[in-house]
């Protein structure tokens, strides 16, 4: 394909609009009829019907039916207390109860769920307990401190022993049963 010059270009469009507009030109200046309307005879050969007058507007709400009597009309049904509510101003906020300071002192803290999983056992001369969550597995073995947090106590059948170092409460960690 040949590339126009930017000159030649602009001519050709331009011959395309004076083309658009004369062929819009003699469109708008063509006699209505159609072929198919060639029995019906043209506007101008017609009678004539005189230009309709606009009705006064006392005319229309003449015409206009007559409201229904105030005595027909049915009664609006009371409004439901919700939406009445949604209108109004806005509930005040609940008053949150003053902390009670007191009882929270006294009581001793609570540790924090325990973040592993007690997955396996493994009995090696030593018993290890298998442990996982979403970042990692490992194994622990007695003594072991896991996250600077919990210490295991003890490893043995039904479970393993584990002590909250901040607070220093024992926890134990049961196997599932199957």
């Amino acid at each position: 394909m040949t590339r126009l010059l930017p000159a030649t270009r602009r001519r050709r469009l331009g011959l395309a609009v004076v083309a658009t507009l004369a062929a819009t030109v003699w469109a708008a200046t063509q006699d209505d009829a159609s072929p198919e309307d060639a029995n019906v005879p043209s506007r101008a050969a017609t009678t004539r019907t005189p230009p309709r007058t606009a009705s006064t507007p006392t005319a229309l709400a003449q015409a206009w039916p007559d409201p229904p009597a105030i005595a027909e009309r049915p009664s609006w049904r009371d409004a439901l207390p919700q939406g009445v509510a949604a209108w109004g101003p806005a509930p005040p906020p609940p008053v949150a109860p003053p902390p009670a300071r007191a009882a929270a002192a006294s009581a001793p803290p609570q540790p924090p769920e325990f973040p592993y999983t007690l997955i396996g056992r493994i009995d090696d001369g030593q018993p290890w307990a298998m442990l996982s969550n979403r970042e990692r597995s490992f194994g622990a073995k007695a003594s072991d401190v896991i996250d600077d947090v919990w210490r295991v106590d003890a490893i043995d059948a039904s479970g393993v022993t584990l002590t909250w170092l901040p607070g220093g409460i024992t926890r134990i960690l049961a196997f599932r049963t199957s």
